[in-house]
């Protein structure tokens, strides 16, 4: 994914030491305010960035975004993404989901099954 930001670069990061630092895995540090201040706390501003790079980069596939999952977890947990990454990032996040589903849409009808 391309971010514009500090987090984008997850292949200098091990995991395995952050997911033992944060008491869980990466996946789930957004699902709480409390897990997230904790992550936020212990990691540090550049273990919280590597963190991200982690955790953005698991919506990453061959094929390109997987940007339903990505927009179920910015509506799901919009509070705690807007706290801990701030509006403008949030937004960004947002941006690139509408312009990855207005990309993707799908046809309808015969005509579209055939093409």
């Amino acid at each position: 994914m391309l971010f514009v930001f500090d987090f984008g670069d997850p292949s200098s990061v091990d995991r395995s030491q952050i997911e033992s630092e944060i008491k869980g895995p990466v996946s789930e540090v957004f699902s709480s305010q409390k897990k997230t201040d904790f992550a936020k706390k212990t990691l540090g501003k550049a273990g919280f960035d590597k963190m991200l790079s982690l955790y953005f980069s698991s919506f990453q596939t061959q094929d390109g975004l997987k940007y339903k999952s990505l927009e179920d977890e910015l509506v799901k947990n919009k509070k705690v993404f807007m706290r801990h990454l701030g509006k403008d990032k949030v937004n960004y996040l947002n941006l690139i989901v509408n312009v990855l589903k207005a990309g993707a849409s799908e046809s309808k009808g015969l005509l579209g099954r055939v093409s």
